[in-house]
């Protein structure tokens, strides 16, 4: 029952709302990593080319904010969003 009542309030916030779900927990990326370097890692993206596409076709947020080029990713906690299913906490550091 438990797990059905998960489900049910994930589907209300990633769908019906159309809330971006809060990360359980931030992984930790080392400090000079792109953004099509953190697809890859997190298997997003097979190869660059296929990253680089995802962020031309505007399927990747950075904290909310719609990416448009690959870019060296600032120093801190952020939000990485692919799509509407995916998303992962990073820090970078």
């Amino acid at each position: 029952d438990q797990a059905a009542a998960d489900a049910e309030e994930d589907f209300n916030v990633k769908f019906r709302n159309r809330e971006m779900p809060q990360p359980i927990m931030y992984l930790p990326i080392e400090r000079g990593r792109t953004l099509v370097q953190v697809l890859q890692h997190f298997n997003w993206a097979k190869s660059g080319n296929e990253a680089r596409r995802l962020i031309e076709q505007r399927a990747v947020k950075l904290d909310g904010v719609l990416q448009v080029e690959d870019a060296e990713l600032p120093a801190g906690e952020h939000v990485v969003q692919v799509g509407k299913r995916h998303n992962v906490g990073i820090t970078v550091g």
